[in-house]
């Protein structure tokens, strides 16, 4: 998958998601030819926005896309882990920073609940989070499998535009996922119970979304 960021100058800044190893990943790109190569086969209409993207390309820094799901965050109530320390998630969802603000506030809510007990206060900051933020670490992972294999799908894009006309004439007791993680402050993983099975039969899906539309 490759997309692109807007700058401020006009101009756009691409990244480009691949497997680190296989016959189109990372490790099989050793020269210009061969990222023009698969290029031609993958993203042909870049090449003519991007003369010389084999020596870009290979002139730019590789990274690593990672989920980290980590058990337990706290050690006898003298440490205790937040954010991407305990939880990093792939960024298609852009939930990484707000996660770990999340932490911030419930962390401080739990050490209010139990000033003379850190070690009760962190346990129950870890009981409270871990459910979310490994709902959002799935949902991420969904996300970037949409965004690589179904974007340009007639039927996905029906859903989405479907999703939009719902949520406006409705007002907002329809709302499609993607809003409940970015436009609301809903738990992380009362936002995936409410989302429709992102696989299943026809009947299944619309019983999903009555419910959605309905539990409130």
């Amino acid at each position: 998958m490759m997309f692109a960021h807007p700058n401020l100058d006009g101009s756009f800044t691409c990244s480009c998601v691949l497997p680190f190893r296989g016959p189109r990943s990372f490790d099989a790109l050793r020269t210009s030819d061969d990222v023009e190569a698969l290029f031609r086969e993958l993203f042909p209409d870049v090449l003519d926005l991007v003369p010389d993207v084999g020596k870009v390309f290979l002139d730019q820094p590789t990274f690593k896309l990672v989920t980290t799901r980590t058990s337990p965050w706290h050690h006898e109530g003298k440490v205790v882990l937040i954010g991407d320390a305990c939880h990093a998630v792939y960024p298609f969802l852009a939930q990484g920073m707000n996660a770990a603000f999340e932490d911030g506030l419930e962390l401080a809510d739990s050490l209010a609940a139990f000033p003379d007990d850190p070690e009760a206060a962190v346990e129950r900051f870890y009981q409270r989070r871990k459910p979310h933020t490994d709902a959002l670490a799935e949902m991420s992972r969904q996300n970037f499998a949409e965004l690589r294999d179904t974007v340009r799908s007639p039927a996905v894009r029906l859903e989405k535009a479907c999703d939009v006309v719902l949520e406006k004439a409705l007002r907002h007791r329809w709302m499609p996922l993607h809003a409940m993680i970015t436009n609301t402050t809903m738990p992380y993983a009362e936002a995936q119970e409410r989302a429709p099975a992102s696989a299943g039969s026809c009947k299944q899906w619309w019983r999903r979304r009555e419910w959605r539309w309905s539990a409130d």
